[in-house]
C-alpha cells in the first residue's frame, strides 16, 4: 500500500535524525522526542489513527499526486510532524495532560521544565530539517517560501490557541464563531501539509488552493469527530481530550448547547461550567444535557457538511483517480466510516 511506504519513509527519516544526536551530551533530549513521536506504522496498525503521522503523509501524498518527486519532499514532511510535535508536547503541559494516547506525556515522566525545552527543539529541528531541501534540488526561493508557509501556520496556530483559552471562562460562544476562530492545530497543520507538497511539485495556483482548503476542511472535520467522541464514542475518546474538557475547554457540542434558546439547559450547563474544578461525574451531566438538546444529530450534520466540502475539493483538483480515492480514504481513516 503506498501509503505504507510513506509512512516507512518518514518514519526511518525522523529516527535516522534524532538517532544522529544520541550520544551527544544532550542524548536524553533526543531521547524524550523519540519517546513522543514514537513507531507511526505501529500506531496505524492498532487503528491509533489520530497518532499515524497524517501531516507528514499527506504533504508526500500532494506532492506525489500532482506531479512531484515525493521522495524529494520527504524533509518537508518530516519538519511538520516536528512541528505537530512541539505543539502537542507545549499542549499537554498547559493542559496538564498525563498521557499522550498510550504513552506518558513528556511533562509527566520528565517535568514541564524538560517537556517545554524538548517541544522548542522539535520546533528548530523543524527549520533546520526544510533547508534539508535543498539536497533535493529545490531552489531556496521555494525553501523560503516554505519556511514562510509553517511560520504563518504557526502564528495562526498561535492566535487560535489565544482564542480556545479566552473562551475558557465564557459562556456566550455561538458556534459560527466558534469555527472562525477555533481552528484545530489539525486544520492548520493539514492545510500547510497539503499546500507545502503542492508547492514542492510545482503545482498550479488552483490546485494549491484546492488542496490547502482541503486540508483546513480535513481538519475541522477531525476535530469535530473526536469531539463527538468525547461524548457518545467513548470507547474512542481520547485521553487528552478528557483532560482539556476537565480544564472547561470548550469543545463543539457544549458551544452548540449554549447557542440554542433553551434558557433552562444553558443556565443548568452553565452552573457545571462555573464550578471552580470540573470532575469526571460533571463530563456525564454535561452529556445528560448535551442529549436533552440532541446535540449530538447537530454536530454530525456539521461533520458530514465538512466532508463533503473537503471531498469536493478534492474533486476540483482533478488528480488521477488512484490518488483521489487515496485522499478520500484518509479523511475515512481519520473520522469515522459510518459519517459517510
Amino acid at each position: 500500500m503506498l501509503i505504507d511506504s510513506y509512512i516507512e519513509k518518514i518514519n526511518s527519516s525522523i529516527t535516522t535524525v534524532l538517532q544522529k544526536n544520541t550520544s551527544s551530551n544532550a542524548s536524553g533530549l533526543y531521547e524524550m522526542m523519540s519517546h513522543h513521536i514514537g513507531d507511526a506504522k505501529n500506531q496505524l496498525d492498532q487503528n491509533r489513527t489520530d497518532e499515524f503521522n497524517s501531516f507528514g503523509i499527506l504533504c508526500l501524498i500532494s506532492c506525489d499526486a500532482t506531479g512531484g518527486n515525493w521522495e524529494k519532499a520527504i524533509p518537508a514532511a518530516m519538519a511538520i510532524e516536528f512541528i505537530n510535535g512541539f505543539l502537542e508536547i507545549h499542549d499537554d503541559v498547559a493542559h496538564g495532560n498525563p498521557n499522550r494516547e498510550s504513552k506518558e506525556s513528556i511533562w509527566w515522566k520528565w517535568g514541564p521544565a524538560q517537556a517545554i525545552n524538548a517541544g522548542d527543539a522539535m520546533h528548530s529541528m523543524a527549520r533546520l530539517a526544510i533547508f534539508e531541501l535543498r539536497n533535493s534540488g529545490i531552489p531556496d526561493a521555494m525553501i523560503f517560501e516554505i519556511l514562510s508557509t509553517i511560520d504563518n501556520a504557526c502564528l495562526k496556530l498561535c492566535e487560535s490557541k489565544f482564542y480556545e483559552l479566552d473562551a475558557i471562562e465564557k459562556l456566550s460562544i455561538d458556534t459560527e464563531t466558534y469555527l472562525q476562530n477555533k481552528r484545530s492545530h489539525h486544520s492548520y497543520l493539514y492545510e500547510c501539509s497539503m499546500l507545502i507538497g503542492s508547492i514542492i511539485s510545482g503545482a498550479s495556483d488552483e490546485i494549491k488552493y484546492n488542496l490547502s482548503k482541503a486540508g483546513l476542511e480535513l481538519g475541522t472535520a477531525t476535530t469535530i469527530c473526536n469531539e463527538i467522541k468525547l461524548f457518545w464514542d467513548t470507547e474512542k475518546q481520547s485521553d487528552q481530550m478528557v483532560s482539556e474538557l476537565l480544564n472547561k475547554k470548550k469543545v463543539l457540542p457544549v458551544i452548540a448547547a449554549f447557542s440554542t434558546d433553551n434558557a433552562s439547559l444553558k443556565r443548568r450547563l452553565g452552573e457545571i461550567y462555573l464550578k471552580r474544578v470540573l470532575e469526571p461525574k460533571d463530563i456525564v451531566s454535561i452529556k445528560s444535557l448535551l442529549d436533552e438538546e440532541n446535540t449530538q444529530q447537530y454536530c454530525v450534520k456539521l461533520l458530514s457538511l465538512h466532508i463533503s466540502k473537503y471531498n469536493t475539493l478534492i474533486d476540483n483538483c482533478n488528480l488521477p483517480e488512484s490518488f483521489s480515492g487515496i485522499f478520500k480514504q484518509i479523511i475515512k481513516i481519520l473520522t469515522d466510516e459510518k459519517y459517510f
